[in-house]
């Protein structure tokens, strides 16, 4: 994980941060990298599904992830 980011700045905008396995462009196989994960969010509608993210203004609606690296 780069040094450079704060954790501060990861809780303020929902980022997680963790390990995932993404396939290797070198030999194909499944790798543990680290990785972030970030939502992405939509102005709140009248969904019926309540998520502990949502507000008032917005509710997630997916995540993506990406590893952090070569």
């Amino acid at each position: 994980m780069e040094r450079g980011l704060k954790q501060e700045t990861l809780k303020k905008f929902k980022v997680g941060v963790g390990s995932e396995r993404f396939r290797c462009d070198e030999t194909g196989n499944f790798k543990l990298y680290d990785s972030v994960y970030f939502p992405l969010f939509r102005q709140s509608g009248k969904s019926p599904i309540k998520h502990e993210m949502a507000t008032d203004f917005c509710e997630p609606v997916r995540f993506k992830v990406r590893a952090i690296g070569k």
